[in-house]
């Protein structure tokens, strides 16, 4: 019994898939949180350069304004 229990221990048969795993979930969870705190942001800049591509006199202005990163 116990050289059973040392085996199960002892093997690493699917470590490396398990830890793949946890990276894609804490990129992905990243990226979710990203896009809830940046997503008004992503769509204005967006929606800004379609209608620059609509309306090709226009002047656009890029200017982003404050960042979340700049105090």
């Amino acid at each position: 019994m116990s050289s059973l229990l040392v085996r199960f221990l002892s093997e690493e048969v699917g470590q490396g898939m398990t830890e793949y795993a946890l990276i894609i979930s804490i990129l992905a969870l990243a990226v979710f949180i990203a896009m809830k705190v940046m997503g008004e942001e992503i769509t204005n800049l967006l929606n800004r350069a379609v209608d620059a591509l609509k309306n090709e006199n226009a002047a656009v202005n890029w200017d982003l304004g404050p960042g979340i990163f700049e105090t």
